[in-house]
């Protein structure tokens, strides 16, 4: 008699038919894979190849003077559905791991000295918490008018089940610039690290 001493190349479940939500899974490698009814036929893929997403805003919106969740309102591509609506407006980020996450705000300036901040926060169990109190950028206008521009780029680690989401203000209460290349936010899992 022999005995199998292998491990199985995966344990992955069957495909995902039921419900709305993503699915995830640990194999027995430890990687990270997700399913979800209706996409790729509900077939297991890896968390590092697939959740991959990004919403920007797109409708006219005046800036707060005090720091506020921007209402990011159109899909650039979010295949298994991360983005949360009202009043979170972020992205779920499913599973443990590394996550890259991207954000840009622009505004437009009608005096000198107006500047705009802003942050990618972490919602968690609790209340929000500012990523990495590192994650943020604050442009100043040295002009009389224009554009303002700002960006922040980190990498966070995720317990699972956090949603990142763009905060931000301006010290006036202008217009943000609207479209992919001036306001939106990006996440990317790169894997546990």
């Amino acid at each position: 008699m022999s005995i199998p001493t292998y491990v199985t190349l995966n344990d992955l479940p069957p495909p995902v038919t039921t419900g709305t939500t993503i699915q995830t899974f640990q194999d027995v490698w430890g990687e990270w894979w997700v399913a979800k009814n209706g996409v790729n036929g509900g077939a297991w893929r890896k968390a590092r190849d697939v959740i991959h997403a990004v919403y920007f805003r797109s409708a006219a919106l005046t800036f707060a003077t005090a720091n506020t969740v921007i209402a990011l309102d159109t899909r650039q591509w979010d295949t298994y559905g991360l983005f949360t609506g009202s009043p979170n407006y972020g992205f779920l980020m499913p599973v443990a791991g590394w996550y890259r996450l991207m954000a840009q705000l622009n505004g437009t300036s009608t005096a000198a000295s107006q500047y705009v901040q802003m942050y990618i926060q972490i919602n968690s169990v609790g209340a929000p918490t500012t990523f990495n109190n590192q994650c943020c950028d604050n442009q100043t206008s040295p002009l009389t008018g224009g554009g303002i521009g700002c960006r922040t780029l980190g990498w966070f680690p995720a317990a699972g089940g956090e949603t990142a989401r763009l905060t931000g203000y301006m010290n006036s209460a202008n217009a943000v610039q609207t479209g992919f290349v001036n306001t939106r936010l990006e996440v990317s899992y790169w894997g546990t690290g």
